[in-house]
C-alpha cells in the first residue's frame, strides 16, 4: 500500500494535483515514515503549498535517511539562496554538487550564492562550470556576463 500510495501521489504531485498528493503521501508517509523518497515528496509537495519551512524539515529529514539525496541538498540550497544565506546555499549546493556534478543548474545557483558572498573568482569557476554542461543556457550566459563587468 505504501510503495503505491507513494507512486500515486509522487505523479499527482508532477501533475500539480495537491489535494490528490497530499492524500496519498500522507497514507505512504503513515505506512513508511522514515522513507527518504516520501520525506522528499513531502518536502516538494509543502515547497508547492509555499510551506517553505515544513519544506525544509521535509528535505533535512531526507538527508538524515540519506545522505546521498542529491535532490534534498539541492533544494535546501535554493532555500537558502531565497533568504539570502549565502554560506548556507554554498554548503548545501556543493553537497549535492558532490553527489552529482553535472548538474549545470545546480553550478548556477552556487555561482548566485557566491555572488552574495562576494566571492565573484569562485562565482567566474561555477558559472564556467555551468557553461561547460549546458553551453547555451541564457541565464548562464547572462551571468557569465554579469561577472565580467567591472
Amino acid at each position: 500500500i505504501c510503495d503505491d500510495a507513494g507512486v500515486i501521489g509522487i505523479v499527482a504531485l508532477d501533475l500539480h494535483r495537491f489535494q490528490s498528493a497530499e492524500r496519498k503521501l500522507d497514507v505512504a508517509y503513515r505506512y513508511s515514515p522514515n522513507n527518504s523518497e516520501v520525506d522528499f515528496a513531502m518536502g516538494n509537495l509543502r515547497l508547492a503549498q509555499e510551506k517553505k519551512d515544513q519544506a525544509k524539515q521535509f528535505y533535512l529529514k531526507t538527508i538524515t535517511l540519506n545522505p546521498a539525496h542529491e535532490g534534498a541538498f539541492h533544494n535546501l540550497g535554493v532555500l537558502a539562496l531565497e533568504e539570502e544565506r549565502w554560506h548556507l546555499a554554498e554548503y548545501f549546493l556543493r553537497q549535492a554538487l558532490q553527489r552529482d556534478s553535472n548538474e549545470a543548474t545546480t553550478h548556477f545557483l552556487l555561482a548566485k550564492s557566491l555572488i552574495g558572498d562576494r566571492n565573484p573568482e569562485g562565482a567566474r569557476e561555477e558559472i564556467e562550470a555551468a557553461i561547460r554542461l549546458q553551453p547555451n543556457q541564457p541565464e548562464f550566459l547572462a551571468l557569465r556576463e554579469q561577472l565580467a563587468r567591472p
